[in-house]
């Protein structure tokens, strides 16, 4: 009985590291992607504000919120890892794909799936990452996206 016990309350102190990585992890998200917002519009000065980073932005607040107010941890890391792969694919796409800065931080996600959810789903976000990565090669040759200022 008493190893059932234990085997319990790890489980829970795992659920609560998670919690803590994904809430330091959403939150960073959140930063970096501000940061971004305010540099590009004060930078470039352009005229429309960069729609996909704002989407992303509003995402990972309210995964943050989620996450802080008790969501499942799993859920919010699949969240997480599904918001950033919406933004490698809006950003790739927005900024010329493989001319662009964006697709060298494509490793990290299955890496970051890897590490949040488990060994299997590294493996599938490798996939979809490969696959996102395939789709913006194949539009960057048959010129469908922007041109990277």
């Amino acid at each position: 009985m008493r190893d059932l016990t234990d085997v319990s309350s790890l489980a829970n102190a795992n659920d609560g590291r998670l919690k803590s990585l994904l809430k330091i992890t959403n939150a960073a998200l959140f930063l970096m992607i501000s940061v971004f917002i305010i540099q590009r519009q004060t930078t470039l000065g352009l005229a429309q504000p960069p729609w996909p980073a704002i989407l992303a932005l509003l995402l990972t607040g309210a995964n943050l919120a989620y996450v802080r107010l008790g969501g499942p941890p799993n859920r919010c890391a699949w969240m997480s890892i599904l918001i950033l792969l919406l933004g490698l694919g809006l950003s790739g796409w927005n900024n010329g794909a493989y001319s662009g800065p964006t697709v060298l931080m494509s490793p990290l996600l299955p890496i970051l799936a890897t590490l949040l959810i488990g060994s299997s789903a590294g493996w599938l976000v490798a996939a979809l990452t490969a696959f996102l990565l395939s789709v913006l090669y194949v539009a960057q040759a048959n010129d469908l996206v922007n041109t990277n200022i």
